[in-house]
């Protein structure tokens, strides 16, 4: 199975308990294998299976809690 990282910037996060929020909502997204959020940088690097899951659901996952993905 092929497999890619996709950088997402995240705006909105302010503090640990939002890292962990965008990381259980793109953990659970089909296809997820690993997560990383750096609140710092206000970026999320995502590994996911390049067959079952895309990018346009990674960022809807993370506007659906409230954060903000540009486009």
């Amino acid at each position: 199975m092929a497999t890619q990282t996709v950088t997402m910037t995240v705006l909105g996060m302010h503090c640990s308990s939002c890292v962990k929020r965008v990381e259980r909502a793109l953990s659970a997204v089909k296809g997820v294998r690993a997560v990383q959020v750096d609140l710092a940088a206000n970026q999320a690097l995502v590994e996911v299976d390049s067959d079952k899951a895309t990018a346009a659901q990674l960022g809807d996952a993370v506007r659906k809690i409230g954060f903000q993905v540009p486009a």
